[in-house]
């Protein structure tokens, strides 16, 4: 009786959270609380085998391995980085949308699947940058559609668990444009489709060491990085 009750009280708190994210699917907390909720279901040996699908999976592996992090510095330092560099490019996204590079500090889980959300966290921006995200509705929107397919196409096993978080919030997105902005709905459909598609032709993105090529060009990282 005692685990019926338990677990009708995970259930409550993850319809509670996914409700929260649909309401604002932009908020990093309202996601982070509705992955927390999820993951209150995982076992043990679910998560263990979400992490070693993570590292069976050329690219995100060697990520793992490596457990790269990103050295200290100040979006405000990258100003002098010449215009058309990645460091340029990076520095007026972050300032000209009043960006913080910590706009999420959490204590992170130190395993591999913590590894992996704190260095996603990380990334993020430079995703952005390297795709042409705006921060907005529609450009988060498209970024979790790439990020999708982007894991789905290069996970060789485990892409139902890891993808289900993203889904959901992909989910989110839809019904908030839905209920909130329906004037929307038709070029969130467009996005959903180009991210998607987007996420499946490029080169995996999950190792590269963003802070480490400031100074190359931004034209030049994307012709390596993103070419079909």
């Amino acid at each position: 009786m005692f685990s019926i009750r338990r677990s009708l009280g995970h259930l409550a708190r993850i319809a509670k959270s996914f409700k929260d994210l649909i309401k604002d699917p932009l908020s990093p907390e309202t996601y982070f609380s509705f992955q927390e909720s999820l993951l209150v279901l995982a076992g043990p040996a679910d998560l263990e085998q979400m992490a070693d699908a993570f590292r069976s999976t050329p690219g995100i592996g060697n990520m793992i391995a490596g457990r790269y992090l990103s050295p200290e510095y100040r979006v405000e330092d990258l100003s002098g980085c010449a215009p058309g560099t990645l460091g340029h490019a990076y520095y007026r996204f972050m300032t000209d949308n009043g960006l913080s590079k910590d706009y999420i500090v959490r204590e992170w889980p130190k395993d591999d699947l913590g590894y992996l959300w704190q260095r996603s966290i990380q990334t993020h921006d430079f995703w952005h940058v390297m795709l042409g995200y705006q921060p907005d509705f529609l450009g988060e929107f498209e970024i979790s559609a790439f990020a999708f397919s982007h894991a789905q196409k290069s996970l060789t096993k485990g892409r139902f668990a890891s993808g289900l978080i993203v889904g959901a919030l992909l989910l989110a997105f839809a019904l908030h444009g839905v209920a909130y902005k329906p004037a929307q709905v038709r070029r969130l459909r467009a996005s959903l489709v180009a991210g998607l598609s987007r996420g499946v032709q490029v080169r995996p993105l999950w190792d590269i060491r963003w802070e480490e090529l400031w100074h190359r060009p931004l034209a030049e990282l994307r012709t390596e990085y993103l070419a079909a």
